[in-house]
């Protein structure tokens, strides 16, 4: 499901996972395109994966100041 332009929320199996991850990682262009993997349930705020370009500050992580 398109939540907005470039930003999808997929419910999927751990076997779809995989496959959707893997065909995302071969088209996908590092230098250009971000990818963020956000795995939910209890423990799924913990389980936040980034790769390719411009890294977005994580707010559990990284400090903020309003």
């Amino acid at each position: 499901m398109r939540v907005q332009n470039s930003v999808f929320e997929c419910e999927v199996t751990p076997a779809q996972f995989v496959m959707l991850k893997k065909e995302l990682m071969d088209i996908f262009d590092p230098e250009e395109d971000s990818l963020r993997f956000y795995m939910l349930g209890k423990k799924g705020r913990q389980k936040i994966e980034h790769v390719g370009a411009k890294p977005v500050a994580d707010p559990v992580k990284d400090a903020l100041i309003l």
